[in-house]
């Protein structure tokens, strides 16, 4: 019975339309209708994302996993040459591969470094705890989350956020250029928004910054073209924090 069950699900399989019946029929063959399932699941054509999906969710209810990852990765890598980073990275994180949505993150960090606009803001914000799966998807989503806390005038949570993205050194180096960049306002705010350590953390960074001989010409130009205005504000930033700092000090011994 099972040898007729194979054969005729097979030739479903083959059908563009009946597919997914063949693999209802599978499901009734206990001996080899797994190991069939997976062989054949591979080889649908996904042309469209709405047949991909199919083919996942099917593959993902018998655990199929590598059939889930390999088709997630094609879409993926589909999306990708068709300069679609967003659907890509959407592909890589339900294909569970650490190493392609680094990459895609990467590449997502390169378009804001260029253009100064995220592409796919929606995709950002509803991360979830697919944010761990790699360090520089990490970064990634806090980023995003930093310029959130901005629009919402959530400053002092924004410069402690935009702080720690620097420090935790999470960020490529070309683009701790533009971090430092979105430190001045904060820097040159009426309230002290950085500690005097957290100050001294940023000058470091710059100081690693102006070192380095291997930061891509757009780059060593744009922290050329800031650098003054950063130690600047530096400079004025760490004389109002220690200034805070004695004051808040010279209290605390007076109470005492």
């Amino acid at each position: 019975r099972e040898f007729l069950l194979l054969d005729y699900a097979t030739s479903l399989c083959s059908h563009n339309s009946l597919w997914q019946v063949g693999v209802l029929y599978l499901d009734q063959c206990p001996v080899q209708g797994r190991q069939r399932a997976e062989l054949l699941l591979e080889r649908v054509a996904t042309h469209t994302e709405h047949k991909a999906n199919k083919v996942v969710q099917m593959a993902a209810e018998r655990g199929l996993h590598s059939v889930v990852t390999s088709t997630c990765k094609v879409m993926g890598m589909r999306a990708l040459q068709a300069a679609n980073t967003g659907s890509a990275m959407a592909w890589a994180l339900q294909s569970g591969d650490a190493k392609f949505t680094t990459f895609l993150a990467d590449k997502l960090l390169a378009e804001y470094a260029s253009s100064g606009t995220f592409s796919s803001t929606d995709l950002l914000d509803n991360l979830g705890a697919s944010i761990i799966v790699s360090d520089r998807l990490t970064f990634l989503g806090k980023y995003r989350e930093f310029h959130k806390l901005v629009s919402d005038a959530e400053f002092s949570q924004a410069a402690t956020l935009l702080h720690s993205l620097l420090w935790s050194k999470l960020a490529p180096k070309y683009f701790w250029v533009t971090l430092l960049i979105d430190c001045i306002p904060f820097l040159s705010a009426e309230q002290v928004l950085f500690s005097s350590t957290q100050t001294y953390e940023l000058l470091q960074c710059l100081q690693d910054l102006a070192k380095d001989t291997s930061l891509p010409t757009k780059q060593q130009l744009l922290l050329e073209e800031h650098e003054m205005r950063l130690r600047l504000a530096l400079a004025k930033n760490l004389a109002l924090a220690l200034t805070k700092e004695g004051d808040s000090n010279t209290v605390e011994q007076v109470v005492w």
